[in-house]
């Protein structure tokens, strides 16, 4: 294991990790607001009825094909 949890490091380690995650949480439940993933999803929805490409609102440095992130990444 990376860190393990034997070690009192690695306990340290695991423990610092849990309460970062923690924290985050708590900033992320405190400033988003609980209606925002039902407006993400009304939104995903009114595009699809309009027929509109999905990728055509992603900036220019997100790839959603395989191969042009592959070159991208080579460049």
């Amino acid at each position: 294991l990376y860190n393990p949890d034997h070690t009192t490091q690695g306990r340290l380690i695991r423990h610092r990790a849990c309460e970062l995650r923690d924290v985050c949480q708590f900033h992320i439940n405190a400033e988003l607001d609980m209606d925002f993933e039902l407006l993400c999803q009304q939104v995903t929805e009114a595009r699809k009825q309009r027929g509109d490409d999905p990728r055509a609102s992603l900036p220019d440095y997100v790839f959603t094909d395989q191969a042009v992130a592959a070159a991208a990444a080579a460049a």
